[in-house]
């Protein structure tokens, strides 16, 4: 309707239409944003928590197996431990 007014044809967008464009796009990207990188790192810590618990049942199996720790480089027995606790040491 505006072109038959004016008498030309449009044929394109103009440098406001852009910029508006261009700042709903930067506006949605900006949101977007922060969740994004919040998955990123969601499997990393999944990953680390899951390998800290099969370290611990490992651990809890070790300890019933043998009755003994690993502790420093060397195998601790277990009644040794439950004293060093029981004495504060």
């Amino acid at each position: 309707m505006l072109c038959k007014i004016r008498g030309a044809s449009r044929r394109g967008l103009t440098v406001t239409e852009l910029v508006v464009v261009m700042v709903v796009i930067a506006t949605l990207v900006l949101l977007a944003t922060p969740r994004f990188l919040d998955h990123i790192d969601e499997p990393y810590l999944t990953r680390i928590i899951s390998d800290i618990k099969i370290l611990e049942d490992q651990l809890s199996a070790e300890i019933v197996d043998n009755e003994t720790w690993y502790e420093g480089g060397i195998y601790t027995e277990l009644s040794v431990l439950e004293n060093a606790i029981a004495n504060g040491i």
